[in-house]
């Protein structure tokens, strides 16, 4: 009997990690299987296998998608609507995106509760960042002093929501 409980918990552990991605429709629908993020001119996609087949479906029609424990919204950014990896979520999100004709996400964005969108600079991070901040005297004084670092970006953005933003 032990026997049968064991091959029952291996059998749905073993389906269970098979179908670890997810499609979340603007609809409410959640669809498992395989994802990819395919970029495209105007609308990435989403290529879908799973057991009703191959699925695609454009990011204009998803709320997020979930591969391999990461998460990935839809956003607009440079009159494009594309895939960024989401890091922070709050009134001010942080998302990691790839440039154009690469697959490595780099590129970091910060979206605030109006949707607008901000590139956080490689040049000049401490001043242009301590001046973003400015709403928030102490996370400035941080980034001025150097104490916070771009690496440091999702700690920054975590601070700044829990601490500064409104919601």
């Amino acid at each position: 009997m032990k026997i049968i409980y064991f091959l029952s918990f291996i059998a749905i552990s073993l389906f269970a990690t098979a179908q670890k991605d997810y499609v979340v429709t603007l609809k409410g629908d959640t669809v498992y299987g395989s994802a990819t993020i395919l970029p495209d001119r105007l609308y990435d996609k989403v290529s879908l296998k799973g057991e009703g087949g191959k699925q695609e479906f454009k990011s204009i029609h998803i709320s997020t998608v979930n591969i391999e424990g990461k998460f990935y919204d839809p956003i607009n950014y440079n009159n494009k609507r594309i895939f960024g990896q989401r890091a922070v979520k709050g009134p001010l999100s942080l998302y990691k995106l790839r440039p154009e004709k690469e697959f490595e996400f780099y590129v970091e964005i910060l979206i605030d509760q109006k949707q607008e969108t901000s590139q956080v600079p490689n040049i000049g991070f401490k001043k242009i960042m301590s001046r973003f901040f400015s709403d928030c005297p102490e996370l400035a004084q941080k980034i001025e002093s150097k104490e916070l670092v771009k690496n440091d970006m999702e700690e920054i953005i975590s601070t700044y929501n829990s601490t500064c933003a409104s919601d």
